[in-house]
């Protein structure tokens, strides 16, 4: 892959705006020359991207014919294209350019690819995250603070009082807690992230009544009781 850039004269920058070329060289002839090229070259697409700063990216679907039985087909171009986009961070906009000037069935068939590749995206995804549990965050908050009243149960009576003011705090904790582990696994991929925010459901649910108890003040005043 190769990277060329465009050097647009700034009075005409908004016409054409446009820093980088990154070309991806296919070889000649028919038959599966070109098989898992595009699988290596779309990684390397991004990260090199991610090196430039890039904000947006157009993608045309280079390299396909549709009157050519032997050319790439829509598969080999969106699955490892949909497979290698960063999960954060730029490019932040992805335009993906299909020519208008093609047949419908071909547009028709871009389409479906494109849906194919992204259902098989998605499933892999939502499997590996929480084994597929739809909406896990929410159905796991719910879950937890079951557990959570349920250990709560053995230290306070479970009056109305307290079983609102134990619900509002879990959920605000784990929400809170579940947010800034976002922050902290950005880049360590989904199975991390999935065990980080278990951990924090498990610690919050089993602990809730020490920390609600818990008050940063004893720390000092035991301090000061030892020195005198």
């Amino acid at each position: 892959m190769a990277k060329l850039d465009v050097h647009i004269p700034r009075e005409h920058y908004q016409d054409l705006p446009i820093d980088h070329v990154y070309v991806v060289v296919l070889n000649l002839g028919t038959g599966n020359s070109n098989n898992g090229l595009l699988t290596k070259a779309m990684p390397r697409l991004f990260q090199q991207a991610v090196r430039n700063h890039i904000d947006s990216l157009i993608i045309p679907c280079l390299g396909y014919r549709w009157d050519d039985k032997n050319s790439l087909d829509f598969d080999e171009f969106f699955c490892p294209l949909l497979t290698s986009l960063p999960s954060d961070g730029r490019p932040s906009h992805i335009e993906l350019s299909i020519y208008s000037e093609w047949p419908t069935f071909t547009l028709e068939e871009a389409v479906r690819s494109f849906n194919r590749c992204w259902d098989g995206v998605v499933t892999g995804s939502a499997r590996r995250e929480f084994f597929g549990v739809y909406r896990a965050e929410y159905r796991g908050t719910l879950f937890f603070l079951a557990v959570c009243l349920l250990v709560s149960s053995f230290y306070v009576p479970l009056t109305v009082k307290n079983f609102l003011i134990i619900c509002v705090s879990f959920v605000v904790m784990a929400t809170g807690a579940i947010k800034t582990s976002d922050f902290v696994t950005q880049g360590h991929g989904v199975m991390f992230r999935s065990l980080i925010v278990m951990v924090i459901w498990i610690f919050l649910a089993t602990c809730f009544p020490f920390l609600a108890n818990w008050n940063p003040k004893n720390i000092f005043t035991e301090r000061n009781g030892n020195d005198e």
